[in-house]
């Protein structure tokens, strides 16, 4: 797995480490700690990150996506994220969260991603104009916390104990702090309010 991952993202070469302990991790429906470390890896490793929510987000579903945004970008990664479907407008709800220049609409969103992360998205289909980014990347990984997620895509970090999905995250966050890692640094001042937002939304 590690292997292949790097050969079709393009990888550096840094040692794989599994940090995601408590975390239902699955590839291709398998469930194991093997998942959660190539997803890590994957994070890590990738100079590119294509991130989309369901549409019509939600707090959940906009506070995951852009905690973890903010987190790639302070390691020097090139980060964009959208969702399919109109309006494209961050709810004045959440118009509170960092990051939110990260947002593009689809229209500007990358076809073909070497690492395409989702986010808070149970089914493809939920994707709107975005959905065939699953098939066209070289590489999906799927964050969610429901129980109905349908697994498409190739890497799962799925738990269905988690309030939300930006729980996911924040574990993703928090667990790698001491190593300075996958998503240390700028991420702390954005961590928390998408997180907040996250939970909220996850409990309504």
């Amino acid at each position: 797995m590690a292997g292949e991952l790097r050969e079709r993202l393009g990888f550096r070469g840094v040692a794989m480490t599994d940090r995601l302990a408590g975390i239902t991790a699955t590839t291709g429906g398998t469930a194991g700690g093997t998942a959660g470390s190539a997803a890590v890896e994957a994070l890590r490793e990738a100079d590119e990150v294509a991130l989309a929510c369901h549409v019509g987000p939600d707090g959940d579903a906009l506070g995951s996506m852009l905690a973890l945004g903010a987190a790639l970008r302070s390691l020097g990664k090139h980060v964009v994220a959208s969702w399919g479907g109109e309006p494209f407008q961050v709810p004045e709800a959440y118009s509170f969260l960092p990051a939110v220049d990260l947002l593009v609409p689809p229209g500007q969103f990358p076809t073909a991603p070497r690492l395409f992360v989702t986010f808070d998205t149970g089914s493809a289909d939920r994707l709107g104009s975005l959905a065939d980014r699953v098939h066209a990347s070289q590489c999906c990984l799927v964050v969610d916390h429901h129980a109905s997620n349908t697994r498409y895509g190739g890497l799962h970090l799925i738990d269905v104990s988690a309030a939300a999905t930006a729980v996911l995250v924040a574990d993703l966050v928090d667990r790698d702090r001491p190593r300075r890692g996958v998503l240390s640094g700028g991420h702390r001042a954005a961590a928390p309010s998408c997180r907040r937002s996250g939970l909220v939304a996850g409990r309504s």
